[in-house]
């Protein structure tokens, strides 16, 4: 059994304790990482799943939707004082967007903010597996934020395009 005093470490079996919210522990992990867990005592969400979180990174209202459900499910958790972990294959980007819209949901906070947050914790854990959540992450949190109405203006000098970028363009 693994608690936040036994650290994983070491390639896809390790995990991240993201610890905070008045000593409420997250712990972020592979799916080789979550199986060290003692599911008796602490509740494991396994974000793999399709109802979890869908089969796509891009970010849509009905993933929005999920994601904000696990959040308040999530959030029951910290008011019990229960840890739990949250996992998906490689513990690097689907587990990290669930956390980050967490935060951004129930505590307020921007993506950047957000994202910041989880990057100290993965600087933390010093795993070489964990240096540093996955590429997609940012542009999911970011594309959550504009679904929310929160996403930062930014402003250019530059006339409106007249082609407008939903997706991967280069």
């Amino acid at each position: 059994m693994c608690t936040g005093n036994q650290l994983g470490r070491g390639g896809n079996t390790g995990h991240v304790p993201f610890v905070g919210l008045d000593g409420w522990t997250i712990f972020l992990s592979s799916e080789n990482g979550a199986k060290q867990f003692n599911s008796d005592l602490i509740q494991i969400f396994d974000v793999q799943l399709p109802q979890m979180y869908g089969d796509e990174y891009d970010m849509d209202n009905a993933l929005k939707l999920r994601l904000e459900k696990l959040a308040i499910e999530m959030e029951t958790y910290r008011t019990r004082s229960l840890p739990i972990v949250i996992h998906c294959n490689h513990g690097r980007t689907r587990s990290v967007i669930c956390v980050a819209v967490y935060l951004m949901y129930i505590h307020e906070i921007s993506a950047e903010d957000a994202l910041a947050s989880i990057q100290a914790a993965f600087i933390a854990a010093d795993d070489a597996h964990y240096d540093a959540p996955g590429e997609r992450v940012d542009r999911a949190l970011k594309m959550y934020e504009a679904l929310n109405g929160t996403a930062p203006i930014r402003r250019s000098a530059r006339s409106a395009s007249k082609k407008i970028c939903t997706g991967n363009c280069g």
